[in-house]
């Protein structure tokens, strides 16, 4: 299908070329003037219509057409808009365009938040990317209804340095804008970073992101973005470079953007802004503003001058958007530049720079323009006092001078042509062509790149890059055809489960649309989205840390240093998962992130339902009890919705209110999940009989999942299963000994903890009065009603949590069996709810809530056994669903939502995938700081998510601190490093900091919006080998 696709793409290129050569070649200049009012005006004596007025007087003369672009500002001040709109009324060469900078004023009447910190034009300020979409949506509302109702219509084009996609679809869909102008390409200027576009040419540009051109029409904004006096070709990709060519020589940059032997038409654009100064007040005040207007007078009588040498055609800016998107109504061509040694080839596909060296030519910049990777502010709102807007490279020698390969080619005697859309270079027989989808070298033989974003065919005489592009990781699913995968999973595992279980396949699908449903918290995280990798609730934390261990142990299985904490091993934690993960990824190739988030889970969901109906069935239980049981296994809730309804109105909410994660979270835990299905393969061995099967499956929950193996061994002490209780115990022992560094208890006796803080915390019930009479029963000794407020809260405790299980508890308690399977699984239920009564967990004290997790699992057998046991009529069934749905649907609901909780940004994925393909060392970043990450948007990224250890999950490098959270439940110190953490990234103290990473043995440092470094890189030998302004990495080069 993807060749086809691609098949039909060139097809179009070259058919839209064909048809499009009907037009003659001509040479476009438009002229824009930005009109600021008052707001932050800070020239003396100079008036923000003085430039304006000035201009017109030049170029009116010479019939050159120009637009005034006005801010909010302008618009709003009577003087400035009443000589501007008569200005236009009287010359209909003349218009009136929109100048879509946020100023307070205009956020003010929009009723938007100005964010309180940077300077006026800092980019989270200035343009509209700093603000989340709603408010860009109010901002553009208030802006274009105050220009309507001064002017009587909507500016037909807008202008602003740094525009997103989102907004100017939103400005092209309601208000008919034509086209947008934006700064070109910049990589130094004071609040704006935007790097590797479509260079100076008009284009169509991606529905998700600004920078690309589009390349079909299903994914294509209807209006034409123009660059804003673009740079030349070579001063651009210089260190130095001038921000704007229009205040440089402008014939030489008629020379460059007017080439038309190789372009279908070409366009300049020449700006002026108002503040740009006239009036002076040193002693040569008078030379200075001679000399300005001159600039001004020149500049436009040298357009006049070479119009006949260019065959320039001047156009208002309306008009010059109305004639590309006439011409390319799909796409945007192809076009060339040259000027000096360079050579400029771009396409919607990518874009590539040659360059001419005393040895031979070598390719300077190269770019593959991916339509999946949606702009850094698409999605959410930029926080930064700089817009960073990049296409990453292939090779930019701008930023890494290595980067650049050389080719054997002579390009200062090669012979250019053009076959519609391709760029032909010919230096004897040796020829470059460059295609929109490919690069065809013949008898020449490129070096090699490594990238993944084209792939390399080659035959006898020459050699094609075939342009592919791929999103960071490309072994992370996609979320194109998952549903349609995870169908097809589905019917395959109830194929297999219906053939040799021999059981009614009508509960086997039941049981595996109840799982599937379950699933739902899971699968969707991991995945790669355009605004870059998801990860939905607790999976920002807790899957991060399973996959930091698991990428530490996928190379050796036996390693057992920790990722997140350098120079100490793992101790006090379960890898069993982990070790399961690592391992299938090692023998399968499969990426360690698809199995954990999808292939595991759907196993389990697999085994699970397969083992718990061969278990009810050896318990003769009918059917309907059978299939309640799956049923409430994976989807019963507790009664959280009822408080939730109380107080705010939402029945869909209060899952874990009273403490317990319910059912439908179960696979958010995967050693939980895991255990569950050892414990019910288990139970179903013990009819066997198999000894040694049933000590090594109860010695494995030692290293899966430490909850469940105690319980299991309290369980068969309680049934007197003695020899088998030493076996298990004996085999955990040995498993869990690798991991194993309890210095002390790690269980404290806190009687009713659970309950107590439950009536209490600020996150649950926060029942003030009742904790307070509870502190003063106590401190006072008023035992009764002491009692009574125990047996109150135990209550709600458990009423609240179990909710419908309560019916399933009265049977455990009440039924007497002699079936030591069912003896068994009644001992772990109330093990798993007794425990938490009594002890809390020394580092984390709600960790052994966890216990209760297997009563929860387990109390559904009882729960539907007794309610299945007799005829109930519907009335009853609805009130039953009634009770055990509202907080399930509420917590599928909020995993089924356009944007994750938290997320790795595409770019972040690019530089964990560059850290990925580096040596083997030790990362420093810096550590969550939850007052400083409260301003970042949402989904937030990871580092100002929580603290996580998502730079080892998918480098696999070993960081120097990370996920304290982890390292506090484990019993690790690490005050210390969080120290010195702090410190390196504060210091100016560059000796102590060279000498901080060497001791250290730190390789990389890893640097994120939370914290820069205060002293030059350079002073402590590091270089960046990846920077996107939102992640700088740094190699460190001092080792001796």
């Amino acid at each position: 299908m993807k060749k086809i696709i691609r098949l039909l793409t060139t097809f179009l290129f070259l058919f839209l070329a064909t048809t499009s050569y009907a037009f003659p070649k001509e040479s476009f200049v438009t002229t824009t003037v930005l009109v600021r009012g008052y707001e932050d005006w800070d020239l003396l004596d100079q008036e923000p219509l003085d430039l304006p007025l000035f201009y017109y007087e030049q170029s009116n003369q010479l019939d050159i057409p120009t637009s005034y672009m006005l801010r909010f500002d302008a618009i709003e001040d009577k003087e400035i808009s009443s000589r501007l709109a008569d200005l236009v009324a009287t010359d209909s060469a003349q218009l009136l365009g929109g100048l879509l900078e946020v100023t307070p004023e205009l956020a003010r009447k929009a009723n938007v938040e100005y964010q309180n910190h940077g300077s006026f034009t800092s980019a989270n300020h200035i343009f509209l990317s700093g603000y989340r979409r709603e408010d860009r949506l109010r901002i553009i509302d208030t802006y274009m209804e105050t220009f309507f109702d001064r002017f009587g219509n909507y500016p037909p084009v807008v202008g602003v340095d740094s525009l997103d996609s989102f907004s100017f679809d939103y400005l092209v869909s309601h208000y008919s804008v034509i086209a947008a102008f934006v700064q070109d390409e910049t990589y130094q200027n004071n609040n704006l970073r935007q790097w590797g576009s479509f260079l100076a040419e008009p284009y169509l540009p991606s529905k998700t992101n600004i920078l690309l051109p589009a390349q079909d029409s299903k994914n294509k904004i209807n209006g034409v973005i123009f660059k804003w006096s673009p740079a030349d070709p070579v001063s651009f990709y210089q260190k130095d470079m001038p921000s704007r060519s229009g205040l440089t020589d402008i014939s030489k940059t008629l020379d460059v953007y007017t080439l038309k032997s190789l372009n279908e038409s070409t366009h300049l654009n020449i700006r002026l802004d108002n503040n740009y100064q006239l009036i002076y007040h040193t002693e040569d005040k008078l030379e200075k503003a001679a000399k300005a207007k001159q600039f001004i007078i020149d500049l436009v009588t040298q357009l006049k001058a070479k119009q006949n040498k260019h065959t320039l055609k001047f156009k208002p800016t309306a008009e010059m958007g109305e004639i590309v998107k006439a011409r390319y109504p799909e796409t945007s061509p192809a076009s060339f530049f040259k000027l000096d040694d360079i050579y400029w080839y771009q396409n919607p596909f990518y874009r590539l720079a040659l360059r001419q060296t005393d040895q031979g030519a070598e390719i300077i910049d190269f770019r593959v323009y991916n339509p999946k990777v949606a702009g850094n502010y698409f999605h959410e709102k930029n926080i930064q006092t700089v817009v960073y807007q990049e296409v990453l490279a292939v090779i930019d020698s701008f930023k890494d001078p290595t980067s650049s390969i050389f080719l054997n080619l002579d390009l200062e005697n090669a012979e250019l042509d053009s076959e519609y859309w391709d760029l032909i270079i010919k230096d004897g027989k040796k020829v470059i062509k460059l295609q929109p989808d490919k690069v065809i070298f013949e008898n020449l033989a490129p070096p090699t790149l490594e990238t993944n974003q084209i792939k390399v065919k080659t035959s006898k005489n020459s050699t094609e890059w075939i342009i592919k592009p791929t999103l960071p990781f490309k072994d992370f699913v996609n979320n194109n055809l998952f549903v349609l995968k995870v169908a097809l999973v589905f019917l395959f595992i109830f194929l297999i489960l219906k053939t040799f279980l021999k059981k009614p396949p009508k509960t086997i699908l039941l049981g595996l649309v109840f799982g599937f449903l379950s699933l739902i918290p899971v699968v969707f995280s991991g995945q790669t989205y355009s605004f870059g990798f998801g990860l939905w609730g607790p999976n920002g934390h807790d899957a991060v840390f399973h996959l930091s261990v698991t990428n530490s142990l996928k190379d050796s299985l036996t390693n057992l240093s920790h990722p997140q904490l350098s120079g100490f091993f793992l101790e006090n934690y379960h890898l069993g998962v982990d070790w399961i993960v690592a391992l299938t990824s090692k023998i399968t190739g499969f990426s360690e992130v698809n199995i954990f988030f999808r292939w595991l889970p759907i196993i389990l969901v697999a085994v699970i339902v397969s083992e718990i109906t061969k278990l009810l069935s050896s318990w003769k239980f009918s059917k309907l009890a059978t299939r309640l049981t799956l049923f409430l296994a994976f989807l019963t809730g507790s009664l959280g919705f009822i408080f939730s309804f109380i107080t705010s109105g939402n029945i869909f909410a209060g899952e874990s209110l009273f403490w317990m994660n319910q059912s439908v979270s179960i696979f958010l835990n995967p050693p939980f999940a895991l255990s569950i299905a050892l414990l019910l393969v288990f139970l179903n061995l013990y009819k066997k009989k198999n000894f040694l099967l049933l000590i090594l499956v109860g010695g494995l929950l030692a290293q899966v999942k430490v909850y469940a193996f105690i319980l299991l061994l309290l369980s068969l002490l309680i049934i007197k299963e003695f020899k088998l209780l030493v076996g298990v115990g004996l085999v955990g022992l040995v498993l869990s000994l690798p991991t194993l560094g309890l210095n002390s208890s790690p269980f404290i006796f806190s009687p009713l903890w659970f309950p107590k803080s439950l009536i209490a915390a600020q996150d649950k019930l926060n029942w003030s009065r009742l904790a307070q009479a509870w502190q003063v029963y106590e401190a006072s000794g008023v035992y009764l009603k002491l009692f009574i407020v125990n047996v109150l809260a135990l209550g709600i405790y458990l009423l609240g949590n179990l909710g419908v299980r309560i019916i399933g508890l009265c049977n455990v308690l009440k039924d007497a069996t002699k079936d030591k399977s069912v003896l068994m699984t009644k001992s772990i239920i109330v093990l798993g709810l007794v425990i938490p009564f009594f002890f809390i967990q020394s580092n984390n004290p709600w960790n052994t809530i966890q216990f209760s997790y297997y009563s929860l699992f387990f109390l559904s057998i009882f729960t539907a056994k007794q309610f299945a046991s007799k005829r109930r009529s519907i009335l009853t069934w609805a009130l039953f669903l009634l009770l055990v749905l509202p907080t399930t649907i509420g917590t599928l609901k909020d995993y089924i939502t356009p944007y994750s909780a938290s997320k790795i940004s595409l770019t972040e994925l690019q530089a964990l995938e560059t850290l990925k393909a580096q040596d083997l060392g030790i990362v420093i970043s810096p550590l969550f700081n939850k007052q400083e990450s409260k301003p970042f948007p949402e989904p937030k990224s990871l580092y100002a998510y929580t603290s996580t250890a998502y730079i080892s999950a998918l480098s696999g490098q070993q960081e120097y601190l990370s996920d304290t959270i982890n390292l506090s439940i484990t019993g690790f110190d690490y005050k210390e490093r969080s120290k010195n953490v702090q410190k390196f990234f504060k210091t100016q103290d560059s000796a102590w900091a060279k000498k901080f990473l060497k001791e250290e043995n730190i390789t990389y440092v890893y640097q994120t919006p939370l914290s820069y470094l205060q002293l030059d890189p350079n002073e402590i030998c590091l270089s960046p080998i990846f920077d996107s302004g939102e992640i700088i990495i740094y190699k460190f080069n001092c080792y001796e």
